[in-house]
């Protein structure tokens, strides 16, 4: 039997990683057991796509194409650090198009070795705690 699926992909007002396995459900990340550093940069991810929002129109939601370029690059270096940390314990695949994380590096705009999604301030505390150190 396969090792259950997970898939990284935003959704407004959501944790961006979900169940990909037949089972439905929107998993917060310190939940996996990743580590802080993670779970920081994959919120903060989540809340640049939130922001992105136009709340009294959601139709009239845009993102210019520097922003969509630069937020896959940042998804595709998160979801491969979620692979790395979630181990054999989960098959992993990303974005709604469910490319499976093997894919990345391989696919136009895939990211070279090196690089990474910085993190940056996480919406539960308003900022990512440095290495090591446990998320308020």
């Amino acid at each position: 039997m396969p090792s259950p699926a997970l898939k990284l992909m935003p959704d407004y007002g959501s944790w961006p990683i979900w169940r990909h396995d037949g089972e439905i459900g929107n998993l917060d990340p310190r939940k996996l057991g990743v580590t802080e550093e993670l779970a920081c940069a994959l919120e903060d991810w989540a809340a640049t796509y939130d922001s992105h929002l136009n709340v009294s129109d959601p139709a009239a939601t845009t993102w210019t194409e520097e922003e969509k370029k630069e937020f896959d690059i940042v998804g595709r270096s998160l979801c491969q650090r979620l692979s790395e940390e979630v181990g054999a314990r989960f098959r992993v695949f990303y974005s709604a198009r469910c490319i499976p994380v093997e894919e990345l590096t391989t696919r136009n705009g895939g990211l070279t070795s090196g690089q990474s999604a910085t993190p940056g301030k996480c919406p539960v505390s308003n900022h990512c705690p440095p290495p090591g150190v446990a998320h308020p």
